[in-house]
């Protein structure tokens, strides 16, 4: 199975792959005019998460399915997914606080794929800027239930890396993965 997965195009890319995917993950930070064209372009399932810029309705009024804080079953994959950012200030609404992530992931089923704007933490991570350090609550689901992919953007920077037996894709702005 060909994923797509797109992140952080902030209305800058429009070139999107040519490829025929058979699913398409939308993880934040995507201008709702692109989101629209995501939508038209690729005929296929799509599941998507919003970034710590977006706004609450950009999925509104498209075939993407809204993972957030859901378990979603799409072509036999089980897909969870969680919004936003760590909370940086108080004016944006897609903001969230390590408990409200915990929370979610706690009593999470195990999941084939995890899709979040936001990172877990590591070591490179804790480096930046607060509110790209990532949640421990993510680390803390990888480690106890270990999906096979974890897919965030969020730090503009294409990177792939394991975490325990846990895929972690960085996206930025698009990945192509072979499912198996």
């Amino acid at each position: 199975m060909k994923i797509l997965a797109i992140s952080d195009t902030h209305g800058y890319y429009r070139n999107y792959p040519d490829i025929t995917p058979d699913l398409v993950l939308l993880l934040g930070d995507i201008k709702s005019v692109d989101i629209r064209e995501i939508d038209k372009i690729y005929n296929c399932p799509k599941v998507g998460v919003l970034g710590n810029h977006d706004a609450s309705d950009y999925f509104q009024d498209t075939n993407i399915i809204y993972a957030h804080q859901n378990l979603i079953t799409v072509n036999g994959i089980k897909i969870a997914g969680f919004n936003g950012s760590v909370a940086y200030n108080k004016k944006r609404s897609l903001l969230y606080f390590e408990e409200e992530v915990y929370e979610f992931v706690k009593d999470l089923e195990p999941v084939d794929i995890f899709i979040a704007h936001s990172n877990p933490t590591t070591e490179e991570t804790l480096k930046l800027d607060p509110a790209h350090q990532g949640f421990v609550a993510f680390n803390y689901y990888i480690e106890t239930k270990q999906p096979k992919y974890f897919l965030h953007g969020h730090i503009h920077k294409s990177k792939a890396y394991k975490i325990e037996n846990t895929n972690v894709i960085s996206v930025y702005p698009f990945q192509i993965i072979d499912y198996e």
